[in-house]
């Protein structure tokens, strides 16, 4: 006499990758923030997704693309801070276990460039466009020879200088 049962096998949900990194350091503060799995995700329930928490911000909200779950923030993060994720479990179908890791952002740069002419990745640019860089903060050159080593491109006789500092 035999015996005969049937069953069915499934892909057991798995954490892969982590934007950013487990205890990654120097993060920029625009940062995305993300969990990819090993498979596409649904919502554990219609509310599940608001349980996601960045440290105690408010206005997180997580949203669903793929098998990827994002953390999304409003604004910027601050400077040299440590953040922590917290993705509880069964926040997504067949997580079993919360989801926490953390990251740190780097210091601020002195000077941020915010402005470029002509824009990143501009194209057909005329010969004789003027091109700048605004800063958030009033520049002061070190020295002459220090604004000659600006490069422009890979041609020779290319120089720099301050035309206004806003």
């Amino acid at each position: 006499e035999s015996i005969t049962w049937s069953f069915t096998s499934r892909i057991v949900l798995v954490s892969e990758t982590y934007v950013p990194a487990v205890d990654a350091e120097d993060v920029a503060v625009t940062t995305g923030i993300s969990v990819e799995f090993n498979k596409d995700i649904e919502a554990f329930s219609e509310t599940s997704l608001t349980g996601v928490r960045l440290n105690d911000l408010e206005n997180v909200s997580a949203s669903i693309d793929g098998n990827t779950l994002k953390i999304n923030y409003e604004g910027t993060l601050e400077y040299e801070t440590g953040y922590t994720v917290t993705i509880p479990e069964n926040t997504v179908k067949d997580q079993l276990t919360a989801i926490t890791w953390t990251f740190t952002t780097g210091v601020e740069p002195d000077i941020i460039a915010d402005t470029f002419i002509p824009e990143a990745g501009a194209e057909n640019i005329e010969l004789n466009t003027e091109i700048s860089v605004t800063f958030d903060k009033n520049i002061i050159a070190v020295s002459e020879e220090a604004l000659s080593e600006i490069i422009i491109s890979e041609k020779e006789g290319v120089s720099g200088g301050i035309i206004e500092n806003k």
